[in-house]
């Protein structure tokens, strides 16, 4: 673990953001982001290379940063 963050401190998210893939539940899905502003539905893309969660929305591609964001797979 501890190599781990040193090597997160040091080289930041990009180091990880294969392995992250491999194990990622919700890529290539339909997901529901709610946020405070409201709920948009989208299809998850993926992590981009600073860790943002990549969803493509109607209106585009869309980085999502925020800490108050819940995200749930879409019925």
């Amino acid at each position: 673990m501890i190599q781990a963050v040193d090597g997160f401190e040091q080289q930041g998210f990009e180091t990880f953001r294969e392995r992250w893939q491999a194990f990622d539940a919700v890529r290539d899905k339909p997901v529901r982001v709610i946020e405070s502003r409201g709920e948009r539905v989208g299809i998850a893309r993926g992590i981009a290379a600073d860790g943002a969660l990549q969803v493509e929305f109607e209106s585009g591609m869309q980085s999502v940063y925020s800490g108050d964001v819940s995200l749930r797979l879409a019925s």
